[in-house]
């Protein structure tokens, strides 16, 4: 009953604080047998109880694509925080223009130089979290995705030749007629 009073509740803009109760209670016995969740980030309130600390450890992959507000309820929730991304990589994008995010920043206090780096518009999950003193990230230099002929360009325009593409191309499934590669069709 207090999961389909949460669904309800968050429909609705509103939870019972009975229900958290409730949920927080059986929250254990909950994760013991449920211990693994995945969830997008905007999905993450109509499907987790939003109880502080609830999970050791939340992992954010795709970091530099998430924005830092939409971040901030799986934050709660965790006790630990992994945040996997690649600065070379999308980025989140937004219609906010720089001059309202500057105002947004100015009336919530946060105007110094230093607190760019909170820049909604400017930096994602990963660039807030890569820009903090004694935090060396760790390049993954192996990449499965793609056939040499394609990766290569990205390996040398974006990581200076140090990714090995590691792809076993015996396994891709190109079509009859065609090479491995980047291929322009005029339509």
């Amino acid at each position: 009953a207090a999961l389909k009073d949460l669904k309800t509740g968050l429909a609705e803009g509103f939870i019972k604080k009975e229900t958290v109760s409730v949920l927080q209670k059986f929250v254990p016995q909950v994760l013991e047998h449920y211990p693994c969740w995945a969830v997008t980030s905007l999905s993450a309130g109509s499907r987790i109880p939003f109880i502080p600390g609830m999970f050791d450890l939340v992992m954010v992959d795709e970091a530099s694509q998430s924005d830092i507000p939409s971040s901030i309820p799986l934050l709660f929730r965790a006790k630990r925080v992994g945040v996997v991304g690649d600065p070379f990589q999308l980025i989140h994008s937004t219609k906010l223009s720089t001059a309202k995010d500057t105002l947004l920043r100015q009336k919530s206090g946060l105007t110094k130089v230093e607190n760019a780096r909170f820049s909604y518009k400017e930096s994602s999950l990963y660039d807030l979290v890569a820009s903090r003193n004694g935090i060396e990230p760790i390049f993954l230099s192996e990449t499965y995705r793609s056939a040499d002929e394609i990766a290569s360009y990205s390996n040398t325009t974006f990581y200076s030749g140090r990714l090995r593409i590691a792809t076993n191309q015996d396994n891709l499934n190109i079509p009859d007629g065609m090479k491995r590669g980047i291929h322009w069709t005029d339509i």
